[in-house]
């Protein structure tokens, strides 16, 4: 997600909903789970996605004159990923080969996925029939998957598309506009559909259209994940089959209603269960093959924090780091299998993208030493055109 765009700001956007509170347990001792290492030089920058060579992709943040970049970094160096100057360059995922996908956002507006590696250099991404079109998911197989608008009526269609099938548009759920934000290695495609997916905000429980449900695209049919959920997206799937994401739960009360992002944990046996928690809002954004499962927990950047899931309890990342460490995690934006994790944090006073490698010390939660934080919901949501950046002056 299969992720969100950094805006010219550098932050993903939010919904604020409602405040909560939510209570973190510490790990005891000294000795730390986790090392830390700034990834790049660059201020501000986002990370994207995480592979099992401990690569990470990320862009920096646009400016007034200056685009949006993206990078592949990898033990202490950061490979540009050359496109036109004049172009916003976002890479979203990457895949165990290095193979990069994400999309181009030229000065009008007009958004076109893109697939690159080293080797072979930038591929864009023409499908016949579509306007805008972003890649969001892609797997070693090199397939990938994402929404692209459809020239006559609009309407965001998810796809998934490869170098020897082409482009297949996916079902949607009803006649609603539908969103891909992840594949595995199986050919197992998540993302949500509804009526419509894209253009759903502000979230309105009582409305009958603008409506959204997680749903897994499998032997073309499309699984609703929270038929009983008014409102819920999938953001990743491993490649067990496992989903995560997040639901909205919903108050209604006399004149108006509040509603809460709950991170929830899909398999084909269970169903979907929402993540432990104490308190109400969280948002999951991947899963590795051990069921390990980040995400963060925030209302914006000054209350934002990482999050990891981990055999049945959840950590706040920064309680798990060395002391005087110098950062604050705010956003775990992947994991990989080796249980290397990924994100956005404030380094020294500046946003800055890191990477989060385990030692051998167990993390090993103690009661006694849990915390309790203030923090407000929120909801990810896809790109608009209104949310796009001004020219730059090119």
């Amino acid at each position: 997600m299969r992720k969100n765009y950094l805006k010219n700001d550098s932050r993903p956007l939010f919904v604020g909903l409602s405040i909560f509170v939510l209570m973190l347990c510490a790990n005891a001792g000294a000795s730390a789970p986790y090392e830390v290492t700034p990834v790049g030089s660059f201020t501000p920058s986002w990370a994207w996605s995480l592979n099992d060579s401990g690569a990470v992709l990320f862009s920096t943040g646009a400016t007034d004159t200056t685009p949006q970049r993206a990078y592949v970094w990898q033990g202490g160096i950061a490979q540009e990923i050359p496109t036109a100057s004049s172009l916003d360059t976002v890479g979203l995922a990457m895949n165990n080969m290095g193979v990069v996908a994400g999309v181009l956002t030229a000065c009008n507006g007009i958004q076109q996925g893109f697939i690159w590696n080293a080797s072979e250099g930038l591929t864009t991404l023409n499908l016949p029939g579509t306007d805008d079109s972003e890649i969001r998911g892609i797997n070693n197989q090199s397939q990938v998957v994402g929404a692209a608008a459809n020239s006559v009526t609009g309407q965001y269609n998810a796809f998934v598309w490869s170098s020897s099938s082409g482009a297949t548009i996916l079902a949607s759920l009803g006649s609603g506009e539908s969103l891909a934000n992840s594949i595995n290695n199986a050919g197992q495609i998540v993302g949500s559909s509804g009526d419509p997916v894209l253009n759903s905000y502000p979230f309105d429980p009582n409305a009958s259209l603008g409506q959204q449900h997680a749903v897994m695209w499998q032997n073309g049919a499309v699984i609703d994940l929270t038929p009983s959920s008014p409102w819920s997206e999938a953001i990743d799937v491993n490649d067990r089959g496992q989903v995560v994401g997040y639901r909205m739960s919903v108050v209604l009360f006399d004149g108006g209603f509040q509603a809460f992002s709950v991170p929830f944990v899909w398999d084909s046996i269970h169903g979907a269960v929402d993540l432990p928690l104490v308190g109400d809002q969280a948002s999951a954004v991947a899963i590795n093959d051990e069921g390990e499962i980040v995400g963060y927990s925030g209302n914006g950047d000054a209350d934002a924090r990482a999050i990891l899931w981990q055999g049945g309890s959840v950590y706040d990342l920064n309680t798990l780091l060395p002391e005087n460490s110098g950062w604050i995690l705010q956003y775990a934006m992947d994991i990989n299998n080796l249980g290397e994790i990924a994100g956005v944090g404030m380094y020294e006073g500046q946003e800055q993208s890191f990477l989060l490698a385990p030692t051998s010390i167990a993390i090993t939660p103690e009661p006694a030493f849990c915390g309790v934080f203030v923090l407000g919901a929120f909801g990810l949501r896809p790109l608009r055109k209104e949310d796009k950046r001004d020219c730059h002056g090119y």
